[in-house]
């Protein structure tokens, strides 16, 4: 397979997703040196082209510090630093996206070393801080008009309206990635109404955060046979449910029929304050996604960066795309689609920022970010 080296494309590719035996091999058999080596290259690669912002004058004095320094991993929390100072300082909702999509890039090397004590550490640290953050800001958040959409580990994700908010493949992290400790499950928990499971891979169904749900009174919705162990009144399992929605809270849901490899998956859609909002979890089968499209048209989709991404929106035509799933750290480095993957795909379809013109909002963002989306207006300030 020839590759593109700057996009990292099957050269020739066209309208489909990368196929996931390519996207695989951008990381395979790079050992941390070498990832090191590229994230200072890139550093300095990019610097000239940011001058004067946190990117360049931060990113060249990490690249400098770096050929002299006697830790040869202390270069995962540099960067780590770099990228989290970069994307607070320029925010989904008021970006310079050119910016972001440097520092999206730059979080693939830290995100694909092997491991380690250093790496551990300083990768929980990091999670820990923006999910933190989020959590606060959906328990503390009220919304006045449109939604606010925060991305959460994953692919997870919170929707907030005015009068609803509600979740979708919510997952804390398991140890030694326990992003989110007890006490901010619960407060999660209770900022929600409901929260959904696509299906019963440990990535995407967490039995913990689950049962913190049901606890708090409030309700999940699984397909029939994920997490069984589950039971009363507030769970509801749905699998082909999308001819007649199931309403929970004033809340429509409707429940369409997925699969990944043998585990059913639902792809649901949800009619939030009347903007309508899908997420697909893994599904592996984009023939599915023509029955969304027979819908009207999805305002919000939260899609898989690696599971049919294009031919989702592509089926469904939103209005704002927002992508999940990269860099899952509990899948192993030849699993851990990197935020390139992402990029690549939306590069072939111009829909990376800056958008092609008449074509939906795109927004990538880290785990803990969030963004507010109006229909009239798209992604709009604070």
């Amino acid at each position: 397979m020839t590759l593109d080296s700057i996009s990292g494309l099957p050269i020739g590719a066209e309208r489909r997703s990368i196929p996931y035996a390519d996207f695989i091999r951008m990381f395979e058999g790079v050992d941390e040196p070498t990832l090191r080596r590229l994230a200072m290259s890139h550093i300095r690669e990019i610097a000239p082209r940011f001058e004067g912002t946190i990117l360049a004058q931060e990113g060249m004095a990490i690249a400098e510090k770096d050929t002299h320094a006697d830790d040869p991993h202390a270069w995962i929390g540099e960067v780590l630093g770099l990228v989290e100072r970069t994307l607070i300082a320029y925010p989904p909702f008021d970006a310079d996206w050119s910016i972001r999509r440097e520092a999206l890039l730059l979080l693939d090397y830290p995100l694909h070393v092997e491991g380690g004590d250093t790496w551990l550490r300083e990768v929980v640290s990091f999670y820990r801080r923006f999910l933190s953050r989020a959590v606060q800001g959906i328990a503390n958040t009220s919304v006045t008009e449109g939604l606010r959409i925060w991305k959460l580990y994953n692919m997870g994700f919170v929707v907030k309206s005015p009068r609803h908010a509600i979740g979708f493949d919510i997952h804390p992290g398991r140890a030694p990635l326990d992003f989110l400790n007890e006490r901010e499950q619960r407060t999660l928990a209770e900022s929600l109404e409901f929260s959904t499971v696509s299906h019963s891979h440990e990535d995407h169904a967490d039995i913990g955060f689950l049962r913190c749900m049901l606890d708090a009174g409030k309700t999940v919705v699984l397909p029939p046979d994920t997490t069984p162990e589950l039971t009363g009144d507030n769970v509801l399992r749905l699998r082909d449910d999308y001819q007649i929605p199931t309403a929970i809270n004033g809340v429509k849901v409707y429940s369409h029929a997925g699969f990944q490899a043998d585990a059913p998956n639902n792809i649901y859609v949800a009619e939030v304050d009347g903007y309508v909002i899908s997420q697909n979890g893994d599904n592996a089968d984009p023939a599915y996604y023509a029955q969304i499209g027979e819908r009207p048209s999805i305002d919000v989709l939260l899609a898989n960066c690696w599971s049919g991404m294009n031919e989702y929106a592509a089926a469904t035509n939103p209005r704002l795309l927002i992508t999940g799933h990269e860099n899952e750290l509990e899948h192993g480095i030849t699993h851990r689609v990197p935020f390139k993957n992402t990029f690549g795909n939306l590069d072939r379809l111009e829909l990376a920022p800056p958008w092609r013109s008449g074509g939906p909002q795109v927004a990538i963002l880290a785990c803990g970010e969030c963004l507010n989306w109006v229909r009239e207006m798209g992604i709009v300030l604070r």
